[in-house]
């Protein structure tokens, strides 16, 4: 009973030391509940971080001032940016070691920061250097109203004018000799007077551009498509519907072949002459009321007179006219007289800096009055077609001194 009595005192003695210990311990711990708040996260800018100093944080700021802060904010919906969040969140003893002149700055360098960056190439425009996505405001030329010309008499192909090949058909002289170039080209009555032509060429690809070009251009402009345009034939009576006579790119074979292949219907130098004339009824076949056929590429055969030959041949045969290039030295070489052709003086092959644009077309101007005529050929974009509409609106204010704008047709001499 002894020994069990002295257990007992030795046990309740350990329970009664550990409890004081415990004691001890929540007492060097033990802070005032109010004082303990959850920490706050404050975003701040840029321009706010290089501001701190680089001594330890600041202590917290008293949960008092932190309340009326916080009742000062915007609504979370509408902060718009971490910036404009950390700038209603801060406190009066955060913002007024600012000067005016420092805020000022930094708003300066956060507009700085919020610019978008460009996404995409820039196309810059050619007369003010802004953007594509600001053309629109420039581009007077193809926002004003237009009168509808009249319709060309004839918008569809003549049956005598045409011959069945299989499930399509070709252009073809009448019976009587007639060819379609002179059958369906724009009315153009003789004229005293220098006269400039365009045509805009590969038309059909891309529905804005092509709109723009059959509504807005003078219906003297010639319009030619592209042979892989959808609705092809359809497109090309909706150009001769506004008064535009019509012709159709031949793709002739690039010096850069095959990294530049302009297509199936390609003439190349590698096919036989019966390959590249079956690529030319290809390119002709269904496609509506032509005056002709352009070519206004193809550097690596223009000195090959036996890859070109048979083709000049089978364009003259079915009546219409070819348009080459300037360049193109043995087109006058090999041409005998049997067709009519036409040679663009000035060509276009993408869009230029404006001051560019703007000395062609007064080099188009000498050359009609050094020659009589002159004929530029232009690709389908929003700021040539802006630029031909722009010139002949000046050209007509000129009086005596104005030149004539004449469908491409009006030029072919026999």
């Amino acid at each position: 009973m002894e020994k069990f009595s002295k257990g007992f005192i030795i046990f309740a003695a350990f329970t009664a030391g550990l409890a004081a210990i415990v004691l001890i311990l929540s007492l060097l711990v033990w802070k005032d509940p109010e004082t303990l708040q959850p920490a706050t996260v404050m975003p701040i800018t840029q321009q706010e971080a290089k501001k701190l100093p680089a001594s330890p944080a600041p202590s917290p700021v008293p949960a008092t001032e932190k309340e009326e802060a916080v009742e000062t904010t915007t609504p979370p919906e509408t902060v718009t940016s971490a910036e404009e969040s950390a700038s209603e969140m801060a406190t009066p003893s955060e913002t007024e070691n600012f000067t005016e002149e420092e805020e000022i700055t930094e708003e300066d360098e956060e507009e700085e920061d919020r610019a978008p960056l460009p996404s995409g190439p820039l196309v810059p425009d050619l007369m003010t250097g802004k953007p594509e996505d600001e053309l629109t405001k420039v581009f007077t030329g193809l926002t004003k109203l237009v009168t509808p010309a009249r319709p060309l008499e004839i918008i569809s192909p003549l049956p005598a004018l045409q011959k069945k090949r299989g499930s399509y058909y070709l252009p073809q002289k009448a019976s009587d000799g007639t060819e379609p170039w002179q059958t369906y080209k724009r009315p153009f009555p003789e004229q005293t007077g220098n006269k400039v032509a365009f045509i805009v060429y590969g038309l059909g690809l891309k529905n804005e551009e092509t709109t723009l070009a059959i509504a807005k251009l003078p219906p003297e402009v010639t319009l030619s498509f592209s042979p892989y345009a959808d609705n092809l034939s359809a497109q090309i009576a909706k150009a001769r519907q506004a008064g535009h006579e019509t012709m159709i790119d031949l793709s002739l074979q690039d010096k850069n072949y095959p990294a530049i292949d302009g297509g199936p219907n390609t003439i190349t130098t590698s096919s036989s002459s019966d390959e590249n004339i079956a690529k030319l009824e290809k390119t002709l076949q269904n496609a509506g009321a032509l005056i002709g056929v352009t070519g206004l590429n193809g550097d690596a055969l223009f000195s090959r007179r036996e890859v070109l030959n048979p083709v000049y041949e089978a364009i003259f045969a079915k009546g219409l006219l070819f348009l080459g290039t300037d360049t193109s030295t043995a087109f006058p070489d090999i041409y005998d007289g049997s067709g009519a052709f036409l040679k663009a003086d000035i060509l276009f092959t993408d869009d230029m800096f404006y001051p560019a644009i703007e000395n062609n077309f007064t080099s188009l101007e000498n050359i009609a009055k050094t020659r009589g005529q002159a004929l530029m050929a232009v690709p389908p974009t929003k700021i040539l077609l802006d630029a031909i509409v722009k010139w002949n609106d000046a050209n007509q204010q000129k009086g005596a001194d104005k030149l004539i704008i004449a469908p491409a047709s009006a030029l072919v001499k026999k």
